[in-house]
């Protein structure tokens, strides 16, 4: 029923795919982070982006350690590598970029600065199964990635998630963990661990929908051609910028309304739209800083988060799936137009 010749297989593929030895499939992303973490012995701080989903920065306070927020580049919304020096302290033990809605980090940048600074770098890769930089699959960088493979992404398990490492020590430590960290003849516990197995059904669900990754991958991006070509003549209304260095698999698709410019609000585009059962998602909102969770101390800002809080307040993902119609995007962009023009 679980951890089974199902789950075997797809770690197998999704190895063979990427391009990396090593391949672990657990119940979420969020406890592939925590898992990393723990199996890396890290304490004091880990520097994370502030415009990220409350996983990122949740799982590093469950593996005992006080993240640091820091601000995201205004064009690809991603953490800042200029941000992340300037927030390195005498407690920083590691940095955990996130793959925004498909596209990487300056993954380059960031590799430089955590081998110069002997501090460790662990990928928030949820929403970048599929994605590329400079010409590689993502899966093979830093100390590890780890993969959601939620219902929202891409490639789903219906839930599970991916830690992938060129580390064989760590690879093995991870698939122990993920079972209370049980010895390798399971006759006693030396690790801290968590269930945190993936069942074999959603193990086969992943393996299927990974040998269409490609198909979904060009039909996302048919989309989003679709919702530009319609949108970008909407004044105030932009989108996330991907470089050249690096592809998306396009998990979500963002615009952004200009506070100053457009003629309706982002929240107020949200009421409107869902008044019209058009399902959209302020993402991500609030950024991390501005949550409950990580106050009286949790978590710790460093520098100005204006870039951060301005993407928070004007990004809205609209609907975007693997089988949407071109009739589905069209009515989605009447709608906009629509009550933008008011």
């Amino acid at each position: 029923m679980t951890t089974g010749p199902q789950v075997a297989a797809f770690e197998a593929a999704v190895a063979q795919r990427l391009g990396v030895p090593h391949v672990v499939a657990l119940s979420s992303c969020t406890s592939g982070l925590m898992l990393v973490l723990r199996a890396l012995d890290l304490s004091g701080e880990i520097i994370v982006p502030s415009f990220t989903w409350t996983a990122t920065a949740q799982a590093a306070i469950w593996s005992g350690m006080r993240p640091v927020f820091v601000d995201c580049d205004p064009a690809t919304l991603t953490i800042s590598p200029e941000r992340v020096a300037a927030a390195i302290g005498p407690e920083t033990r590691a940095v955990m970029p996130v793959t925004v809605f498909g596209c990487p980090p300056e993954i380059a940048a960031l590799q430089d600065l955590c081998k110069e600074r002997d501090i460790r770098l662990v990928f928030d890769s949820a929403q970048g199964l599929g994605s590329t930089y400079a010409g590689s699959p993502l899966g093979g960088f830093g100390d590890a990635e780890v993969f959601s493979l939620s219902p929202t992404k891409v490639v789903t398990a219906m839930e599970g998630g991916l830690v992938t490492t060129r580390d064989p020590d760590l690879a093995a430590k991870v698939r122990r963990m993920r079972d209370y960290g049980k010895t390798a003849d399971a006759a006693d516990f030396d690790l801290v661990g968590l269930s945190a197995r993936m069942p074999e059904v959603c193990g086969l669900v992943a393996r299927l929908n990974l040998s269409s990754i490609d198909a979904y991958v060009a039909r996302r991006a048919e989309v989003v051609r679709r919702y530009r070509e319609h949108l970008n003549d909407l004044v105030g209304v932009s989108f996330q910028h991907i470089p050249e260095d690096r592809s998306t698999n396009w998990n979500y698709f963002v615009m952004r309304l200009d506070t100053t410019r457009a003629s309706i609000g982002r929240d107020a585009l949200w009421t409107r739209l869902r008044e019209r059962t058009i399902e959209t998602k302020r993402y991500f909102y609030p950024a991390l800083h501005r949550q409950t969770v990580f106050q009286d101390g949790r978590g710790v800002q460093r520098g100005t988060l204006q870039q951060s809080e301005r993407a928070a307040a004007e990004t809205l993902a609209l609907p975007l799936h693997n089988d949407m119609t071109d009739a589905a995007v069209d009515t989605v962009v009447a709608a906009i137009r629509e009550e933008i023009g008011r």
